[in-house]
């Protein structure tokens, strides 16, 4: 398993912990220490064998958790972000999903949202698919890299995490592992993720709707995509990735950003009345 970590010690010992008490044991627990100042360093040094740590200069998430993927030994690779934690069986029964679909070269879990001190979060009803993923994973968001089990393979065939991308760069590999192979799913919240500010994914960033509606516009270009993707669904699916990200740097008081977005939604759907009422607001 990879762990990717900056400047996260103390929580970085409560995800290490999730992992001890696993009802079946990770044969390798890889740390990548992507250039933390906080102590993680020697915290590392000081466990002995409990943990492979690595070390680098800090490049972000992807590039740490492209530097465990190389050095894997293992077969397949299971992620944990080092804010979050598992249940004690989630890998049982990942493996377990696994041998029920031996073909899934992905086997993911559902989760539970809690904020920084652990109070759960509500969050709307989601639905989560099995097998053939392509489709509604380009229509919405669902497996989270901590909820994953993936073949070392796989992985290494992909190309890792896209680490040019600032957020998003999960949703890319999963979308982009979704037209090589079918997942498997565990239906129970075995994963729990902590959402709060410090986190990029959740920090109110509008970069952040950039890299998204790259990594979808990207996707969505692909010339092997289209027998897993029908075409009526892109343009619907692009137009709102671009006005959510046309409210987001207009909700930041940046119509230069918004501009670029609500072009786009518009050349998708003209008739998208919200994205031509705020193209008038910014002069788009």
């Amino acid at each position: 398993m990879v762990i990717p970590t900056f400047n996260r010690r103390e929580l970085l010992l409560e995800a290490l912990a999730s992992v001890e008490a696993q009802t079946l044991r990770p044969t390798e627990v890889i740390v990548v220490d992507d250039g933390s100042s906080d102590g993680t360093r020697e915290m590392l040094e000081s466990m002995g064998g409990r943990v492979r740590p690595l070390f680098q200069p800090n490049a972000g998430a992807a590039a740490a958790r492209n530097r465990g993927i190389e050095a894997a030994k293992g077969d397949w690779i299971a992620f944990l972000d080092s804010d979050d934690w598992w249940e004690p069986s989630k890998l049982a029964k990942q493996v377990e999903a696994r041998r029920r679909m031996p073909t899934a070269r992905v086997v993911y879990v559902d989760s539970r949202a809690v904020d920084f001190a652990k109070q759960p979060l509500a969050r709307p009803p989601r639905r989560l698919h099995e097998g053939e993923v392509t489709k509604p994973l380009f229509l919405h968001t669902f497996v989270h890299t901590p909820a994953v089990l993936a073949e070392t393979r796989l992985l290494r065939d992909l190309g890792g995490f896209d680490s040019g991308l600032r957020v998003a760069e999960d949703y890319d590999l999963w979308l982009r592992a979704s037209l090589l192979t079918p997942f498997a799913l565990v239906p129970e919240p075995l994963f729990v993720r902590r959402v709060h500010e410090q986190s990029l994914a959740h920090a109110p960033n509008p970069r952040n709707g950039d890299d998204k509606c790259l990594v979808l516009e990207r996707f969505a270009a692909r010339p092997d995509v289209s027998a897993k993707l029908p075409a009526e669904v892109v343009p619907t699916r692009l137009a709102e990735a671009h006005w959510q990200a046309a409210r987001g740097y207009w909700a930041a008081a940046s119509p230069a950003g918004a501009r670029p977005h609500l072009q786009r939604v518009l050349e998708l759907d003209p008739w998208h009345w919200r994205a031509r009422w705020l193209a008038w607001r910014v002069g788009a």
